[in-house]
């Protein structure tokens, strides 16, 4: 499993473009789930959460998901991440 942290009090457009040129580099087709957690959605921001989340380009990060590194993919997920998640990665 991958999963890449999706900050959303960032520029959309520049996550995007990570997001991109990150999974682009993944070289181990085995790779069944890529996750990606969102924060912060807090509590007081779940009325803007789907808009937050429609703001990305999520038809350029299927499209390197499509590519053949990910041949082995069967699953995305999308979490709530929390600041502890991430002081492991």
């Amino acid at each position: 499993m991958l999963q890449l942290g999706v900050p959303t009090y960032r520029d959309p457009s520049f996550i995007t473009l990570w997001l991109a040129t990150v999974l682009s580099q993944v070289t181990e087709p085995s790779i069944e789930e890529v996750r990606f957690a969102l924060y912060p959605i807090l509590r007081g921001d779940a009325e803007d959460a789907a808009r937050m989340v429609d703001a990305y380009d999520w038809a350029a990060v299927v499209g390197v998901l499509l590519g053949p590194q990910f041949v082995g993919l069967r699953r995305v997920t999308f979490v709530s991440g929390r600041l502890g998640d991430y002081e492991k990665i």
